[in-house]
């Protein structure tokens, strides 16, 4: 008969790890308040377009669309238009594909003043778009949040009675 090869950690080690564990998570997480260790992330307006053409298009990675939508990003700009985004109903339908072209639109067309240059340069004006006409009306309310849990396993069935 084949011994059991997984290894664990059980005994009077595992008395010795758990406190140093313990001691350790703490740290890191007064350190993180303490010194404000940053939450965000640094995309810039050429991230956001190429996310979001990427995703309309179907050539994003597996994940590239959840990091999109739940790291917030550092520019509010881009992160309200982030926000937005993340509200599009999946699986991806025409309505929600002509939102995220207008939020596409929206992320060309944001101007920065360049720095040192006293002029301003747009996105837009560098790629050039194709109109995109009136936006369809939402077929749902706005909401801040949505939430969609899903079940593993059947849920017994009430009774109404």
């Amino acid at each position: 008969m084949a011994r059991h090869r997984q290894r664990h950690v059980s005994g009077w080690p595992a008395y010795l790890i758990a406190p140093v564990a313990i001691v350790a998570v703490i740290l890191v997480k007064t350190a993180s308040s303490m010194f404000r260790l940053k939450t965000t992330e640094d995309l810039t307006q050429n991230d956001v377009v190429s996310c979001l053409e990427d995703f309309i298009g179907g050539r994003g990675g597996k994940w590239d669309w959840d990091d999109f939508c739940c790291i917030p990003i550092t520019d509010p700009t881009l992160d309200a238009i982030r926000q937005e985004a993340a509200l599009v109903r999946l699986p991806l339908d025409e309505i929600g594909k002509a939102e995220l072209r207008a939020l596409l639109a929206r992320a060309r067309s944001i101007t920065y003043a360049m720095a040192g240059m006293g002029r301003k340069q747009t996105l837009a004006s560098q790629q050039a778009t194709a109109p995109l006409g009136p936006r369809p009306a939402r077929s749902r309310p706005a909401t801040t949040c949505r939430i969609r849990i899903t079940s593993c396993w059947p849920l017994p069935a009430r009774d109404t009675t």
